[in-house]
């Protein structure tokens, strides 16, 4: 894993923030926009995930279709790229849990009619979003 200390380039786009913790698909950096000036969540993608698809060009069908995804319970994905061998996406900054952290609780989380219908509609896409991560529910 690598560490980038607070205000370090990545991408020539991203200033990192903090390192927010390592998810199912990779490690997961809250940054700032330089262009946009906001904040944007990068995710670098695992290399055994990327090599399991192929590199970077058999992951491009995939991150089109996840980026492709717009419903109100899962986190839009604005971008996706390579940058010095490392593969990432960029996701809007929400506050929430993911439902991992729902199932572990006893927390009364999202309507669980809703949740189903949420994740029927994923299952409709050709690719498995829930695969690669589960969805982050936010209320």
């Amino acid at each position: 894993m690598i560490e980038w200390e607070q205000g370090t380039l990545f991408a020539e786009r991203y200033e990192i923030r903090r390192r927010l913790g390592t998810g199912s698909i990779g490690h997961v950096y809250l940054t700032e926009d330089v262009i946009r000036q906001e904040p944007v969540v990068v995710r670098i993608i695992f290399k055994d995930l990327v090599d399991d698809v192929g590199g970077f060009e058999g992951l491009i069908p995939i991150l089109r279709k996840i980026s492709s995804i717009n419903h109100q319970g899962i986190m839009r994905v604005n971008d996706f790229n390579q940058w010095q061998g490392l593969v990432y996406l960029t996701t809007e900054h929400l506050s929430g849990k993911p439902l991992f952290d729902y199932c572990k609780t006893s927390e009364l989380g999202p309507d669980i009619d809703q949740l189903k219908t949420w994740l029927a509609d994923i299952g409709e896409t050709p690719v498995s979003y829930t695969h690669l991560t589960l969805p982050t529910i936010y209320s």
